[in-house]
């Protein structure tokens, strides 16, 4: 008979009191041996090891009592008090074949193979060959490699005892190791025709389901399992991984949901929960669920998409931890070890990863991820030569793999080769039509050599009926506003809108479009038809707030930036604290930072409060925040400390904060980069460059040579500069930062067209690069044919950027070159209010006072320019002020 849990819960208290009592109750060794057995077929192991072990206080040597405490022992789930209590048997009467049995069936469970075939060998020595022994010793020689003995002594198992359900599953596992999924799958069915629901045998099925089945044959699998089963949480957890397979995320999402409901915080409902938050690229929460599913139930599974999730936070130190688990555990864990070299390569840890990577093809020297990421090390590391040969590899054994023809395309296109980089593309596409990475990088290609038809005729060659499609028309687009073709381009991003009415990028270029045109009301008209889809995107009611300040509608910008700030864009503080500094209330502006960075403690609104009162020369209240802040992020207050004393000249104060980074940060540069920044102000560039010198050969990082070049450019050594930026682009060529160094080179020695070029092509493999957008304007609006071009980088960076005063500038003298000076005066006064101390900015904006036909105060901003400091267009500042009559 069964008893419900409370009332076996309660038999063992009355055990013990009973117990407690048995010094006078004349119970004997048989007694309590006699009440143990009884709970034991009950279903209560755990009641029966008290009578057990009494019986064994009133007699050690009871050798019955020994044996049968150990059963209860492994009925409890108690493995080692288990193996103790056998042993001890063991002692006593290793005769026992019974005794060699129970050992036999415990060392299986623990896999430990060795153990389980000296326990069989002594029984069928004492007894006979059974059926269960040789089903024992076949489970114990798979699990030490021997296939063929484990072979022949499952069969052997089975034909003693055709009935025996256990032997055919575990013969059918050995032959799903060995890949004979037929022979498999005829043991699993014959097992299921002697017990049709025998839950092992049902899920070896659905388990050998998933080696080669479809996902809904796997789902029917596992739900007929479930079906007998629906208590099994497994079951259910792969039913709904299966959906995901099938890109049911509803029907996933449903699973997981009745799954919390029955199981609660169950391992597998976490693990399904994290699966399909990391498959909406919520990788926290994806994170914090496996986190707790490995914590109750630790699988190398777990461990793998932990770690997986981690990487994508960025989380680069602790993914590896996990990835780590996985190997120390399996170390021919594929996956595993591929994402230890990958991440490994993004942390710049170049010799760990190539060392990964080379280990991987040591496991599998077919293995296509490991030519392919040892090739992506090399690259990293300047070695063209091997990168090309391991690219080589790659496509030998795949030739479909679209990356590593990108990647030779890259190495040829560096080394010069064109022809062959255009074969590279060439091949990236044909191996994959429908990738439209690939499509778009020969797109480029033809776009930088001229080659416009061609171009299009690639990029129109993705186009499939859906709404991918609009990333195709966003590329379209592009492209007719470098040919100047802008009717063209708003009817491209027109087609995008009807492709995908939800991607924002169509209706945000449009409106940039048609504001860099001067038709500011069909501007407005893109932001606000995409508002009327997405009514709470705050991005889009921040722009329409700066285009809105540009047409001088501050009603308008006062209701849109108060509605975009209650949506949580980051920007909408900045932009408004610029609007009411330009408009003179700086007490306003003071009390709209301090609530902000009093509301959020965030290092943005720390920088924006700092930076006003430096700018209102309250230096220590300045500090004192940063100070404060020190407590929460040591390496941001160190950042700030040196920002705030290098902007006021105390360079010796700033060089401590550098020092300080360099104890916070000695894995990076960054506090060698400060240091040299801070050398230089001091007027010594030449000790400058040797700390960056000296920092180069500790780190080796791009950064620290283009810094050179840098410094070198500002003294005006350009062969030094040069051969830095060289050195540069042959160890990274992809450095967006060096090929802005290349370009601002060739813009500085007056060659405007390599320059563009150089800018044209950081953008076009960085579209938001605000540097390369902002130097560019500047040679585009030097020339009439070229000032709609300006001024459409110009709104793209301002509209990114719409608190930065040297983005203000640029736009400011983009619209007056545009013939919209007053435009331009609006925006020049607030970049001239927020920097009132720089001349160019002071002179661009008597410009556009000038143009708009207010001498007078043209006059006054042009005398203040030419009053500060010595600028490179002080001498057209002279000629504007002969022109005023001054």
């Amino acid at each position: 008979m069964s008893f419900p849990y409370y009332f076996r819960t309660l038999a063992v208290v009355l055990v013990v009191i009973t117990l407690g009592l048995s010094g006078c109750s004349g119970e004997t060794s048989e007694d309590f041996l006699a009440e143990g057995k009884k709970l034991m077929e009950e279903g209560n192991p755990s009641g029966a090891v008290v009578f057990f072990k009494s019986a064994l206080e009133k007699e050690p040597q009871f050798y019955e009592a020994r044996l049968a405490l150990g059963k209860a022992y492994v009925a409890a789930g108690k493995p080692e008090q288990a193996e103790t209590a056998f042993q001890k048997c063991l002692r006593q009467n290793a005769g026992d074949p019974e005794l060699r049995l129970e050992l036999a069936r415990l060392y299986v469970d623990q896999r430990k193979s060795r153990e389980v075939l000296e326990h069989v060998n002594a029984y069928e020595g004492l007894a006979e060959k059974t059926s269960e022994t040789e089903e024992l010793k076949g489970v114990a020689l798979a699990m030490g490699g021997n296939n063929p003995g484990a072979e022949e002594a499952l069969v052997s198992s089975i034909t003693l005892d055709p009935e025996r359900i256990p032997a055919h599953i575990a013969l059918a596992r050995l032959y799903a190791s060995m890949g004979r999924l037929a022979d498999a799958r005829k043991y699993v069915g014959d097992a299921l025709k002697i017990d049709p629901v025998d839950y092992n045998a049902l899920l070896l099925s659905a388990e050998l389901s998933r080696i080669d089945g479809t996902p809904e044959q796997i789902i029917a699998a596992f739900r007929e399992l479930a079906k007998h089963y629906n208590k099994d949480a497994y079951a259910r957890y792969v039913i709904g991984v299966q959906k995901m397979k099938l890109r049911d995320l509803e029907g996933a999402r449903q699973t997981a949901s009745a799954m919390r409901t029955e199981f609660g915080d169950d391992a597998y409902v976490l693990m399904l929960e994290g699966m399909i938050a990391y498959a909406a690229n919520d990788y926290e929460t994806a994170a914090q669920a496996f986190q707790r599913s490995v914590t109750q139930r630790p699988t190398l599974d777990g461990f793998y998409r932990l770690g997986l999730a981690q990487m994508n936070m960025g989380d680069l130190e602790t993914a590896l931890s996990q990835f780590r688990v996985v190997l120390d555990r399996q170390p021919r864990h594929t996956e595993a070890r591929r994402m230890v070299a990958a991440t490994l390569l993004r942390q710049n840890r170049l010799e760990d990863a190539a060392a990964e990577a080379r280990r991987l093809i040591e496991n599998n020297p077919d293995l296509v991820w490991g030519h392919f990421l040892l090739a992506s090390v090399a690259l990293a590391q300047g070695n063209m030569e091997l990168a090309a040969t391991e690219l080589d590899e790659v496509t030998r054994l795949d030739p479909g793999m679209t990356e590593a023809h990108l990647q030779k395309s890259y190495i040829n296109i560096n080394s010069g080769k064109l022809d062959l980089a255009q074969g590279d593309l060439e091949s990236a596409v044909s191996a994959s039509p429908d990738n439209l990475q690939a499509r778009v990088a020969l797109f480029q290609f033809n776009m930088g050599r001229g080659r416009f038809d061609e171009a299009e005729k690639v990029l129109m060659g993705g186009l499939n009926n859906t709404p991918r499609d609009a990333v195709v028309w966003s590329y379209m687009a592009r492209m007719h506003l470098l040919r100047r073709q802008e009717d063209k381009a708003l009817a491209a991003l027109e087609k995008g809108q009807q492709a995908d009415p939800d991607m924002a990028d169509n209706y945000m270029a449009a409106s940039r479009v048609h504001a860099a045109m001067g038709r500011n009301e069909e501007a407005l008209a893109q932001l606000e038809r995409y508002l009327e889809r997405k009514p709470d995107s705050a991005r889009f009611v921040l722009v329409s707030a700066v285009l809105h300040e540009l047409l001088g509608n501050s009603e308008e910008v006062e209701k849109r930036l108060a509605r975009a700030k209650e949506l949580g864009d980051p920007d909408a503080v900045p932009v408004w604290y610029t609007r009411l500094m330009s408009k003179g209330e700086t007490d306003n502006a003071r009390t709209l930072l301090e609530d902000a960075y009093a509301a959020s403690k965030s290092l943005r609104d720390l920088s924006l409060l700092s930076g006003f009162y430096l700018q209102q020369k309250q230096v220590e209240k300045a500090v004192a925040l940063y100070n404060e802040y020190a407590a929460t992020d040591p390496v941001a207050a160190a950042r700030g400390l040196f920002t705030i004393y290098t902007v006021n000249k105390q360079f010796d104060l700033a060089l401590e904060q550098a020092k300080v980074l360099e104890e916070l940060l000695p894995l990076t540069p960054e506090g060698a980069l400060q240091e040299a920044a801070t050398l230089e102000r001091m007027g010594q560039p030449e000790n400058a460059l040797a700390r960056l010198d000296s920092a180069y050969k500790q780190y080796q990082t791009p950064d620290l040579l283009i810094a050179q070049a840098s410094v070198a450019m500002r003294m005006n050594n350009i062969a030094k500069a040069e051969a830095f930026i060289r050195t540069c682009l042959k160890a990274s060529p992809d450095y967006a930062p060096a090929r802005i160094a290349a370009s601002e080179l060739a813009h500085q020695q007056g060659r405007l067209k390599e320059a563009a070029e150089g800018y044209e092509n950081v953008l076009q493999r960085d579209p938001n690069n605000a540097i390369a957008m902002n130097n560019l304007s500047m040679i585009y609006v030097q020339d009439k044919a070229t000032v709609n071009r300006a001024l459409q980088l110009a709104l793209t960076a301002y509209v990114r950027q719409p608190d930065r005063p040297e983005v203000m500038d640029t736009l400011g003298l983009c619209l007056t070159a545009a013939g919209r000076p007053a435009e331009a005066v609006r925006v020049l006064e607030r970049a001239s209010t927020l920097m009132p101390d720089d001349p160019a900015i002071r002179y661009h904006f008597a410009k556009a006072l000038a143009a708009s036909g207010n001498t007078e105060k043209a006059l006054q901003e042009v005398k203040i320019a030419l009053g500060k400091d010595e600028f490179s267009e002080a001498g057209e500042a002279r000629k504007l002020l002969k022109r005023l009559g001054g």
